[in-house]
Order: C-alpha cells, then structure tokens, then sequence
C-alpha cells in the first residue's frame, strides 16, 4: 500500500519547522539585542559626559571641555547641525539621528540648567553596523545547523515513536480475507498503539467469526435449496412426459421453467456470495430467449393492465456475460417495469452491447431516487421488499458492470452497459 505523507515525514517536517521558526526568532532577537546593547552603552557614555559638564558649570559658570573628540556641544537649537535640525524639526523627541556620508548621531538634552544639547558623533566607534552583514550570515548558518540538527533528531524520534504503528500498520496492510492475523496483540506495549492492536485484533476475530458463518450458511444453503428444486425439476419433466392435458402441460412448463430459473438464481446468487465469478466463467449467450423468457415469467404482472412489451432484440444479439447473473438483473428490472406500470409502454432494448428497459409508469419516488439501490429501501406503493434493486446494484458492482437509473414523473429507464 503507497503511503502519500507519512507520519514519519510529518514529524520531521513539524520538527524542522518548529527549529526554523524558534532559530529565526532566536537569532531576530540576538540581532535586536546587540544594536540595543550599543545604543545602550553609546547613551551612557553621554549621560556621564553630560553629569560631568552640569557639575563643572555649577562650579565654575563655564562649560568645561569636552572629554571626548566625537562630541559636540550646543547651547540651543538653531546652533545644531543642518542634518540633525533637519530631523527634529519632524521628530522632536528624537535621540538617534542618521546623519548624510555615513555619519550617526546620538543626542543629550538637558533638563535643567544650563540648558545644553551634547551631540555624539559615533560612526567610529559604532561595532554593530559595520559587521551587520557578518552577523546576519553568521545567524542565518546557526539557523540552518539548527534545522539540519533538528531533522536528524526529528528522524530518529520519529522512527523510535512509530515503528511499533509501522510494524502493526504492515501486520494489518499484509493480512488478506483468507489468513488474517490471530493474537498478535502481545506483542506491542501498553500505549496507544498496544490499544489500536487489541482492538483490531477483537475486530479481526469477530470478522473471522463472521466469514465463518457466510461460509457455512452458503455452504448450508446450496445443499437444502438445491435438493427440493432438483426434485422439483425431476418430478415436473417427469410429468410432462406423461399424458396431460394442454391446460395441465401448461401450468407444469410453467413449473418447470420456473424450477430452473429458479436453480440458475440459486447457484448465481450463492456464487455470487462466495465471490466465485470470474471472467473465465463468462460465455456469449443469446439475449432475446433470455428475455422472452423472463417477460412470460412475470406477465402475471401486467393482468388487468393496459400495457404493452416491446422487445427491440435481434435474434443474432448476444453478450458476454453468465446466462445466471443475466437472469438475476433482467428478472428483477423487468418485474419492477411491469410492477409500477399501470398503463402505457414498457420497452427492452438490446444494441451497442448494453440492456436498456424503460416504462411509462410514475417514476420512482423523489424522496428515495438517491438511494434507491440500497438495501431494503423502497417507495410508499411499493409491494416488495426493497432488495431487487440493491441486488442489481451489487452485481454491476462486482461484475463491473455499468448501471444507470434515470426517473422522472414520464417513467424510469434503466440501462446497463456491458
């Protein structure tokens, strides 16, 4: 069995996704954290310069020189450099300003007097910026080590966490109808898995103990239905071997040909339910006595009413297909045809290798028309059990057989393609 995605893979996918996205904000963060460290420590030193010249102005009225080359000092805004004026004026409480060929400016403004502004010029000192690129490819390879190691580790736990499902998915995935697993729970731990395994092993057991049955009642079944209609078969010849009247000699050809629709139904439906029929098993058989012989079985249907059959068959038209199963699919369509017309037309069809019947009736019910090849499904006037249909629906099915069911309030039209 082809397995599309893996629990395996989805596991090393969610792994190395989780890595990736924890590396990225791992490194985003470690990238934000170093400018802010130098922001940090650039803010201090001008604090310190500025505590430094209120203290010498207090003591002497005089601004004191500057410690440090890169600063500048100014006593009011119009003194300020173009560039900075230029940013303030947008941005007033600005401490960081970009300033034109490369420059960067960090700004102090005091709060009491003097009154001063401390300008730091600090492009030569900054270390943050001029490896930017540095760090960003040094980040992005963590990133990815992070995620190769991630998908190793996301490997090699995912084959630890699901070969216990792996090896009940190929013990389950091997098994057919004929040889399935018996006590292989055991094996498998008390977890999740070791509870999935108990409880297919209940179903499989309880689906052993159901083909059991099937086996026994289809084997039951052909004995005791087979036995009476053979014995029917053999009386009914028997008699019309004797000297009967025509009215007699009729209703004992009716028996007979009905015994032996009978025996064909029978030995194609238990056949049929031991999955036995095969292409090999397919012969090319005339369909109009087939029909002929179905439509006077069931002309019982049509007493009373005004209805006529039509039979659209050439002698010569002939399908490959088990004379049995045939029997099966005409029988039932043909007894709903004549069923639910009560007046009108009823058609059977044969050309371009596919069987169409179609009648003049009330069409089938709006309420079911989506199920009605389903089991025991059937409309309000019907008179049956609602398993015809399904029947057939079953047999197109197992014998690919194309089936289709078109109803309308002008009557329903069946049609199977061969």
């Amino acid at each position: 069995m082809k397995i599309k995605k893996s629990i395996r893979k989805r596991i090393v996918i969610g792994f190395a996704s989780l890595a990736l996205l924890v590396a990225l904000i791992f490194s985003l963060f470690n990238f934000l954290l170093i400018y802010v460290i130098e922001d940090s420590f650039i803010d201090g030193i001008l604090k310190e310069e500025a505590t430094r010249i209120e203290q010498a102005y207090n003591q002497n009225q005089v601004f004191p020189k500057l410690s440090r080359d890169y600063f500048q000092l100014f006593t009011d805004f119009e003194s300020l450099p173009r560039e900075i004026k230029k940013i303030l004026k947008e941005e007033p409480e600005r401490i960081e300003v970009p300033g034109e060929q490369g420059r960067h400016y960090h700004l102090y403004r005091s709060t009491s007097e003097p009154k001063f502004i401390l300008v730091a010029e600090v492009s030569e000192i900054l270390v943050v910026r001029p490896i930017r690129e540095a760090i960003i490819i040094v980040l992005a390879i963590f990133s990815a080590l992070m995620m190769l190691l991630s998908v190793f580790l996301g490997y090699w736990l995912a084959n630890q966490t699901i070969r216990p499902l792996s090896a009940l998915s190929q013990l389950v995935g091997d098994s057919t109808p004929e040889s399935l697993p018996k006590a292989f729970s055991r094996q498998f731990q008390e977890d999740e898995v070791g509870v999935l395994a108990r409880a297919l092993e209940s179903a499989i057991s309880e689906i052993q103990d159901y083909i059991e049955r099937e086996k026994n009642f289809s084997r039951d079944a052909s004995h005791e239905l087979r036995t009476p209609i053979t014995a029917i078969l053999g009386a009914s010849e028997i008699l019309l071997e004797s000297n009967l009247s025509e009215k007699d000699r009729g209703v004992v050809s009716r028996i007979n040909r009905a015994a032996k629709q009978m025996a064909m139904t029978v030995n194609s439906l238990l056949t049929l339910a031991r999955a036995e029929i095969s292409n090999e098993e397919k012969t090319v058989i005339k369909v109009l006595p087939i029909v002929e012989r179905i439509v006077i079985d069931n002309a019982n249907l049509l007493e009373g009413k005004p209805v006529e059959v039509e039979l659209e068959i050439l002698e010569s038209q002939s399908l490959e297909c088990d004379e049995g199963v045939l029997s099966i699919l005409l029988s039932n369509l043909v007894a709903n045809a004549f069923q639910y017309t009560s007046a009108g037309i009823v058609k059977i069809v044969c050309k371009d290798n596919q069987i169409e019947i179609s009648d003049s009736g009330s069409g089938i019910d709006g309420e079911i028309v989506d199920t009605v090849t389903e089991n025991l499904v059937k409309g309000k006037n019907s008179k049956g059990f609602g398993i015809g249909l399904s029947i057939v629906k079953r047999i197109c099915e197992y014998q690919k057989l194309k089936l289709e069911i078109v109803t309308d309030a002008n009557g329903t039209r069946v049609k199977i393609r061969f």
